[in-house]
């Protein structure tokens, strides 16, 4: 079984956060949809953008996948001792 932390759980959320703050910051001065077509430059904003939001969507995806194999774990073993030790880390 693949073991996960909750400092990987963090890098993966501060990773879509930086994420998230690089498209907002590189789509700012799009006011309509319209703005990415004005340009070649502004097209490769565009599918830039999309690819982000693609892997954005990808790691939150995988987060939450990680989080609820967690929670199945500690809901079926919360006696045993290992899995005790788990939710106090």
């Amino acid at each position: 079984m693949q073991s996960i932390s909750n400092a990987d759980i963090l890098d993966m959320l501060l990773f879509v956060e930086e994420r998230i703050n690089t498209t907002i910051e590189r789509c700012g001065s799009v006011i309509s949809v319209n703005d990415f077509l004005a340009s070649p430059d502004k097209m490769d904003i565009f599918d830039a953008t999309c690819m982000r939001l693609q892997t954005i969507g990808e790691t939150v995806k995988n987060i939450d996948n990680l989080t609820f194999i967690m929670q199945t774990v500690v809901f079926r073993y919360h006696s045993h001792p290992l899995c005790k030790l788990l939710i106090e880390m």
